[in-house]
């Protein structure tokens, strides 16, 4: 398998902001979490803050729809498998099972970027509704639609969290 450093993507806005969004204090731990307690995608998340920041606010039905169509196979059979087969191995395995850990890891991060790329490629306009709201409050209200459309149920803990990771994205509650 080649090393994903050495592949050559196509230039990608999103994946470059979900990276950056990503390191964020806090960022990673609450999309983990919402991931492992409702079974968010935290593919689509970042999507939800992309738009609200950068891609002009709120998005459609239409428009999240699309983007979970275009996300939903590839998370589902590829991503998640990945993901299981890592988690089967423990952190604390040493030699070939640390090595083959690390492999996996590397490519079910290829795996989360093939994604974005189908995200991405599905991005078309018009995407957003006509009313705009301001970045937090537009993620808000994406993460709401992208919950609404998935069948995601959130509680008040999975909301408490999803206010958080809003804050730590934004700066603002």
């Amino acid at each position: 398998m080649s090393d994903p450093e050495t592949i050559s993507w196509p230039d990608n806005p999103f994946w470059d902001y979900s990276l950056t969004v990503y390191r964020k204090p806090g960022v990673a731990e609450a999309c983990l979490a919402l991931q492992d307690r409702v079974g968010v995608d935290v593919n689509m998340l970042l999507m939800c803050f992309w738009m609200a920041e950068k891609g002009g606010g709120l998005l459609s039905d239409q428009a999240m729809a699309r983007l979970l169509a275009a996300a939903e196979r590839w998370q589902q059979r590829i991503v998640m498998s990945l993901r299981l087969a890592r988690k089967a191995l423990s952190k604390d395995e040493v030699g070939p099972a640390a090595q083959l850990r690390r492999k996996i890891a590397a490519a079910e991060i290829m795996a989360e970027r093939i994604e974005q790329q189908a995200l991405w490629g599905a991005l078309e306009r018009p995407a957003i509704a006509a009313e705009l709201l301001l970045p937090a409050a537009a993620a808000r209200r994406n993460i709401e639609s992208y919950a609404q459309i998935s069948g995601l149920v959130f509680g008040p803990a999975e909301i408490k969290l999803r206010d958080r990771l809003i804050e730590c994205v934004f700066g603002v509650p």
